[in-house]
């Protein structure tokens, strides 16, 4: 009987011990719930450059300033919405934005071998951003009569 007890309580705590290795290994991932980005880094427009101001990012921060170098003789126009993608092993993923949320649809433009700046405010679209890999997608058109879509990003790191 007392073998028995004995076993009853190693194999209680085997379980325990195993329940609490699997919840510490089960932890919220910012990846729950998020589809991989459309957004391929070899197919963005390379005549532009997008960048941002800010040298340090947190989960705090409110606004990032984004800037937009545009490197060749074609005037582009960009629009107000922002996509947000976060890279997990080395897979981006679309950050969800907040429920309820709108975008302004209007259209900047982007002169022949100008730049310009804007504003993106994370805070107002998105959660509180975990530590990691993150960038900014932009999205791009011609002003011609082609109207050519492109997208360009921007990579920065929350601390």
């Amino acid at each position: 009987m007392q073998h028995w007890r004995h076993t009853k309580i190693v194999c209680a705590a085997v379980c325990a011990l195993s329940l609490i290795i699997f919840s510490a290994g089960c932890k919220a991932s910012p990846q729950k719930d998020l589809e991989k980005s459309p957004f391929i880094a070899t197919e963005q427009n390379q005549d532009v450059v997008l960048s941002i101001k800010e040298k340090t990012v947190t989960s705090e921060t409110q606004t990032i300033t984004l800037t937009y170098t545009n490197k060749s003789g074609t005037e582009y126009s960009y629009g107000g919405v922002d996509f947000l993608d976060i890279e997990i092993d080395g897979i981006w993923y679309t950050v969800l934005h907040k429920d309820n949320v709108a975008w302004d649809m209007l259209a900047f433009l982007l002169p022949a071998n100008g730049s310009a700046e804007s504003s993106f405010p994370i805070k107002m679209y998105y959660e509180d951003l975990v530590s990691g890999k993150y960038r900014v997608i932009e999205k791009l058109n011609t002003l011609d009569s082609t109207h050519i879509g492109s997208y360009i990003t921007a990579e920065f790191t929350v601390a």
